[in-house]
C-alpha cells in the first residue's frame, strides 16, 4: 500500500507517481510492480520516507506568475491540457504563504526559508507542500540545487496535450484536403494571431533577432536584386508582402506584385496592407499563370497545408511535390522561388495535432529531388541561416503567452496577439512577476526557427 501522500497518475503506458509533499515525480512502467509501498526506485528517491526539512531546498517552478496587487499566483491547471495549451487559474496566498514564497530562491533550505519568512519550520514544510502539491505545482522541493532552467522546473505534471478536433471534410480518401477550409476563412484579422501563428507572423514586427527589421524586410534583402515580376502564393495577412515592398521601395526598387490566395477574406486584408498590388483567387496546385512568367515566387509557410497522403509508413507530401511542379512551370529563365515551411531534411512527415486543421511537416529531400528532376537548381537552407536570424535573441516563453491571454480574458479585452514579444514590446497592463523570456531556440509564440527551412529553387 503506497503512502497517502503519493498521487498515482496513469498517462498512457506510463504511471507517474507524484509526491504531494515535495512536488517531485517519477515515471514508472504502467505494468510494473504492483506494490508501490516497497518499490525500490521510489525508496531510492525518498518518496516513501519521512521528510527531513534540512535536506530539502525549495525552488520556484517556471510556470507560475506572481500577481503582487492580488497576493496571488497564476498557475496552470494540471487536470487537463487543451490543444491551445494549459488553462490558468489564480491561487490566493495567505500572508505567511506569501512570506515563504518571497523567501524561496533556489538556494536556501526549508529551515533557512522558514527563518527568513518568520514561520516555524514545521509550518513552513506544510505550507510549501501545499504550493508543491499536484493541483498547484508552484514550488518544487529538491534535495539539491539546480540551475534556474532545469527541466524539472519547467514541467507541469499532467496529461498529454489533447489533439484538436477535425472535421470530416478535411480528409478525403486518406489525404488531407483543406480547400474548403481555406475558402471559408472569415477571421482574417485574428486567424494568425490566435489559431495559426507562423514564424513570419510572429516576426512581422521589428525584432532584435532581425536587427530591428521585420521578417518581410529581411526576406526582401535576401531575395530581391532588381525590379522584377513577383508573385506571392498564400500571402496570409499581407504583412510579409507589405514589409517586403516597403523595403524594396526604400532600396529604390519597384517590383510588380501579384497575390494568389484561396481565401477571399485574406485577399481583402492583403489588399488593405498592400494598396496598388493585384490579387486573384487561385489554387497553389493550379496557378493561373502562363508558363515562364514569374521572376520571383514567394510561398511562405503554406506547403504543409497542401494535400498530404497517408501511406503504410506515414505521410507523403504529394501536394508540396505537385506545387514544385507548378513552380517549375511558371518560373522564368533566371527566376527564383522561395518556399519555407516546418519540417526536416530527411525525417518522415508528421501531422500536427493541435491546430484546428491538419498540417503535415515537410520532408524536404523529396522536394529537392523533384525540383532537380524538373531541371531546377535547388538549395535547402535552415531559415535562421538564410535570414541571419539571431537565435540568441529573446521572445516570450510560449506557456506565458497563454498566461497573458488569461489575464486579457479576466480584464475583458482582446487576447494578446501571437507575436515574438520582448520585454520592451509586450503590451501588459497588469504587473505580473515571473514572465520568462527564452531564446529563439526555445518555445515562443511562433514555431521554432530550428524546425523551419527555406527551399530556394532557380530556373
Amino acid at each position: 500500500m503506497p503512502p497517502p501522500w503519493l498521487r498515482l497518475l496513469p498517462y498512457g503506458s506510463t504511471l507517474t507517481v507524484f509526491d504531494e509533499r515535495t512536488g517531485r515525480d517519477v515515471a514508472l512502467s504502467a505494468d510494473g510492480p504492483g506494490d508501490l509501498g516497497s518499490h525500490p526506485r521510489l525508496a531510492r528517491s525518498g518518496f516513501l520516507a519521512p521528510l527531513d526539512p534540512a535536506l530539502l531546498i525549495p525552488h520556484r517552478k517556471l510556470h507560475p506568475l506572481f500577481l503582487p496587487f492580488e497576493g496571488a499566483l497564476l498557475c496552470p491547471d494540471p487536470s487537463r491540457h487543451p490543444p491551445g495549451g494549459w488553462s490558468w487559474r489564480t491561487i490566493d496566498l495567505a500572508p505567511r504563504g506569501l512570506a515563504l514564497w518571497n523567501a524561496v530562491d533556489g538556494r536556501l533550505t526549508v529551515p533557512q526559508v522558514a527563518a527568513q519568512a518568520g514561520v516555524p519550520v514545521a509550518e513552513a514544510l506544510v505550507r510549501l507542500g501545499e504550493l508543491a502539491a499536484w493541483p498547484v505545482q508552484a514550488v518544487l522541493l529538491r534535495p539539491d540545487r539546480v540551475r534556474p532552467d532545469h527541466p524539472s522546473l519547467a514541467r507541469v505534471v499532467g496529461p498529454p496535450r489533447e489533439p484538436n478536433l477535425r472535421e470530416a471534410h478535411m480528409y478525403t480518401g486518406g489525404a488531407t484536403t483543406l480547400g474548403d477550409f481555406h475558402d471559408a476563412i472569415d477571421d482574417a484579422g485574428t486567424r494568425f494571431d490566435l489559431a495559426e501563428t507562423t514564424l513570419a507572423h510572429a516576426l512581422a514586427l521589428p525584432h532584435p533577432a532581425l536587427g530591428g527589421q521585420r521578417y518581410g524586410e529581411r526576406l526582401c534583402d535576401r531575395l530581391l536584386q532588381s525590379s522584377v515580376r513577383c508573385v506571392e502564393v498564400g500571402g496570409g495577412t499581407g504583412e510579409l508582402g507589405a514589409a517586403f515592398l516597403d523595403r524594396a521601395r526604400g532600396r529604390g526598387l519597384t517590383p510588380s506584385y501579384l497575390r494568389i490566395d484561396r481565401s477571399p477574406a485574406l485577399l481583402a486584408l492583403q489588399a488593405e496592407k498592400m494598396p496598388g498590388t493585384a490579387g486573384i483567387v487561385g489554387d497553389a496546385l493550379a496557378l493561373a499563370l502562363p508558363d515562364g512568367t514569374v521572376d520571383l515566387l514567394l510561398a511562405n509557410e503554406i506547403i504543409a497545408d497542401l494535400p498530404s497522403t497517408r501511406t503504410a509508413s506515414g505521410w507523403s507530401n504529394d501536394g508540396a511535390l505537385q506545387f514544385v511542379g507548378e513552380v517549375a512551370r511558371v518560373l522564368a529563365a533566371g527566376g527564383t522561388a522561395f518556399l519555407s515551411e516546418f519540417g526536416s531534411e530527411a525525417d518522415e512527415p508528421e501531422e500536427t495535432e493541435q491546430l484546428d486543421h491538419p498540417e503535415v511537416s515537410i520532408r524536404f529531400e523529396t522536394l529537392v529531388q523533384r525540383a532537380r528532376a524538373l531541371g531546377l537548381q535547388a538549395r535547402l537552407v535552415p531559415i535562421a541561416e538564410f535570414l541571419s536570424l539571431d537565435l540568441d535573441a529573446h521572445w516570450l516563453w510560449r506557456p506565458h503567452l497563454g498566461a497573458v491571454r488569461h489575464l486579457d480574458q479576466r480584464a475583458g479585452r482582446a487576447p494578446t496577439a501571437g507575436r515574438a514579444w520582448t520585454p520592451a514590446t509586450l503590451p501588459r497592463p497588469e504587473h505580473a512577476e515571473g514572465l520568462r523570456w527564452v531564446t529563439l531556440r526555445d518555445e515562443g509564440p511562433g514555431p521554432l526557427p530550428g524546425r523551419t527551412w527555406a527551399l530556394l529553387l532557380q530556373r
